[in-house]
This record gives structure tokens, sequence and C-alpha cells, in this order.
């Protein structure tokens, strides 16, 4: 007799990601979700174990104790969504120190960003000609398609 096949999480909230707990930490991943999102989760450390959770699921695969798991999920989930994923995290694996780490982090990559760049740098333009281009926003948001 064949076992009831799991249903895919994040198919059945409508999410790109759903990053959960059950003996282990495990992210479903949407059916058809570009590979984007399967090399974030792997960038985190999430494997994939397809033997009994299908093939649109990772397991984390550590075993650096439970606030590691905890932080890696957290910064899992934090890389998804600046990547333009939409992904729920289980609310016990949020690492409160893990977001705030990571928050700091981006904050410090903008800002050297900004140091950096070309545009930045170059400062208001006196120019008349209202035709002259511009350097873009750094503030322009990308969204991916489905």
């Amino acid at each position: 007799m064949a076992l009831p096949t799991r249903l895919n999480r994040a198919d059945q909230y409508g999410t790109d990601v759903e990053i959960w707990y059950e003996h282990g930490v495990f992210a479903d991943v949407r059916t058809g979700a570009p590979d984007a999102a399967h090399r974030i989760l792997w960038e985190y450390g999430f494997t994939l174990d397809p033997t009994w959770l299908g093939p649109d699921c990772r397991v984390l695969a550590r075993d650096d104790g439970w606030s590691e798991d905890k932080a890696c999920a957290t910064w899992a989930a934090q890389a998804l969504a600046r990547a333009g994923f939409t992904a729920n995290l289980d609310p016990m694996l949020l690492s409160r120190d893990a977001l705030a780490a990571d928050h700091a982090r981006h904050l410090r990559r903008q800002r050297a960003a900004t140091r950096t760049s070309p545009a930045a740098g170059a400062g208001p333009t006196t120019t008349s000609d209202p035709t002259a281009a511009r350097p873009p926003s750094a503030s322009t948001t990308v969204r991916r398609s489905r």
C-alpha cells in the first residue's frame, strides 16, 4: 500500500516558501518556483531530501544546536524576502538576535554601496538642460515576475 503524499505547505498556503519546524527545520518551496529560491535555501544550509518529503522540500542539514538552526532559518527567510519571494517563517524559529544581526549587516552593505557608487559621489548636477541624464535612485524596487 502506498503512503499518502504529504502536502506542500507553500502550495497549500499560497506562498513561495514556508519554513517550519517538526522534529527538524524544513522548508517547502512552491511547486514551479524559480531556482533562485532553492539556491538561497541551499546557501543557508537547507538540502534536498526527497526520500519522504517530496521534491520541493528542503531540510536544514546542520547539527549546530537550536540557536544556530533558528538563526539559519531566520536569515534564509530574510534573504528570500529581500530577493522578492514571499516566505513565511514558523514563529518558533524566529531568532531576534539573528534578525537584528541581519538587519545591521544589510544596512552596512547599503551604506558601503552608496559610498562606492559613482552616482553617489557625483553630487548635484549644475546643468540647466532639463533633459540631462540623472543618476538612478538608490531606492528603486525590483520585483521578480512569476
